[in-house]
């Protein structure tokens, strides 16, 4: 079903995450990145 996709590029999307989404995601795999965890980190790291 994708396999027609592998090795292309996409175009760029932007979507928003509520924070506490991020902040669940990052507890459940066992990220300790301040990143997930600090608001004013992930401002200043900007993706």
């Amino acid at each position: 079903m994708f396999a027609e996709h592998i090795g292309k590029c996409s175009n760029k999307v932007k979507n928003v995450v509520e924070r506490g989404a991020v902040k669940k995601f990052a507890e459940a795999i066992g990220d300790p990145h301040p990143i997930y965890w600090d608001e004013e980190t992930g401002k200043k790291i900007a993706i």
